[in-house]
């Protein structure tokens, strides 16, 4: 069985020349046919905004899981995490790092004939110190991530704003997730970098990956959407 995971740093539902228009992003989920999709940037402030999150829940998906890590008085912000099939168990994770903006993450259990896929989606901070202390708050939180199953596929995926290639945070980021091809999502008008990753454990799952360029993929967001297809194994 093959499933289809899209990551999509919306950045508000603004695209192209600061227009916001949450119909665009919805067309490109649509498009991608995806059955587990993760957003980030998501906002609550206006009725557009809010118009947006309710249309998350006419797109067919079992589960909206939406993921706030910045609430102000106008609205929220934050991640949202949607799958085809029921969600049978989530938690948040709080990231946040002292004098930087409030950052968290959402994971989740789902069950495909009889198999497992743990899923985590979050979207990591500016900073090198930051991200690297966001890791060490995952890896604590998820030790099981940090070893090959058996029983379980594991996806991570989002915008973890890593760049830098080397160094002790990437270390981090590969422990905690493995590896992922680096494929460039930003800025979608011409991407030259890989902010947005969708990570797979057994990494041999991990069957296609590429920058989702349907229209209007190129104008929804400052990101290109990125979409991985995952074959789950017969037997885990």
């Amino acid at each position: 069985m093959k499933l289809r995971i899209l990551s999509y740093n919306i950045h508000g539902c603004v695209g192209w020349g600061g227009k916001e228009d949450a119909g665009a992003v919805l067309e490109v989920i649509r498009k991608s046919d995806a059955d587990i999709v993760a957003l980030q940037e998501v906002h609550d402030e206006d009725d557009v905004d809010r118009s947006f999150l309710k249309a998350l829940g006419t797109l067919g998906y079992a589960s909206v899981l939406h993921g706030s890590t910045m609430r102000k008085q106008e609205g929220h912000y934050g991640n949202v995490l949607m799958t085809r099939q029921p969600v049978l168990e989530e938690d948040k994770i709080d990231l946040s790092y002292k004098g930087r903006e409030p950052r968290g993450a959402i994971r989740a259990r789902i069950g495909i004939e009889g198999m497992t896929v743990e899923i985590l989606t979050t979207h990591l901070g500016l900073g090198i110190r930051e991200r690297r202390t966001q890791l060490e708050i995952l890896a604590e939180a998820l030790p099981d991530w940090l070893k090959e199953s058996e029983d379980v596929v594991r996806i991570g995926l989002g915008d973890f704003n890593e760049w830098i290639p080397g160094g002790r945070t990437r270390r981090l980021l590969h422990r905690l997730f493995g590896h992922s091809p680096r494929v460039a999502t930003f800025p979608a008008v011409f991407p030259l970098i890989a902010l947005d990753r969708i990570y797979v454990r057994p990494h041999e799952a991990l069957v296609g990956i590429k920058a989702f360029r349907e229209e209007p993929a190129d104008r929804a967001s400052d990101h290109l959407p990125l979409l991985a297809e995952v074959s789950l194994p017969d037997k885990l």
